[in-house]
């Protein structure tokens, strides 16, 4: 399967299938309330009918390179998403997205798996910058680029929508250099 990354024994990221619509729709109906909190779109009732046309294009997307969004499978069992939001070939960068189950928050999963999604951005994708944005009010999420020593660029105004009103985000980096200097 193409768009497969081996994180750690028991720990995969690869492409939701389409047949696993109802996987991925049970997933985010049991997470809604703990999602919904940092992303809105998890608060829309859904059908499980409703994401077959969402993976259909995530495929075409991972197909074209214009994105990776790719499942987080923990014990054979679908736990969240990360991936590249877009990637710019032209100027080499990307942004990384990611959300996980709040069971498995808390037990390394999302910063191993971001760990390894950078490594193939830079030694497979050939790229050379990758920024995570965030809430400012996550705390939890902030803690991912921070762990893996991305360097927080700036503070922007009113850059998400939720709850009828904005919220600041950070924008972090990390260059292919200065992720190269911290692994030596």
């Amino acid at each position: 399967m193409k768009n497969r990354i081996e994180v750690r024994d028991g720990l995969i990221m690869r492409e939701i299938e389409v047949h696993e619509y109802k996987t991925i729709h049970k997933l985010v109906t049991k997470n809604k309330a703990y999602l919904s909190e940092f992303l809105p779109w998890a608060a829309f009732d859904t059908e499980p009918e409703d994401y077959i046309e969402t993976l259909e294009e995530w495929k075409k997307g991972n197909g074209e390179t214009g994105m990776m969004t790719l499942g987080v499978y923990h014990d054979n069992h679908l736990v969240g998403l990360c991936g590249f939001n877009t990637i710019n070939r032209m100027n080499r960068s990307t942004e990384i997205g990611y959300w996980l189950a709040e069971s498995h928050t808390g037990k390394g999963i999302m910063t191993d798996c971001v760990t390894k999604l950078v490594e193939y951005g830079y030694n497979i994708l050939g790229l050379n910058r990758i920024a995570i944005i965030v809430d400012v009010e996550n705390v939890s999420s902030i803690k991912i680029p921070e762990r893996l020593g991305f360097v927080r660029e700036v503070r922007m105004k009113d850059y998400f929508y939720r709850n009828e009103r904005f919220y600041d985000g950070y924008l972090y980096r990390m260059t292919k250099l200065e992720w190269e200097a911290l692994k030596k």
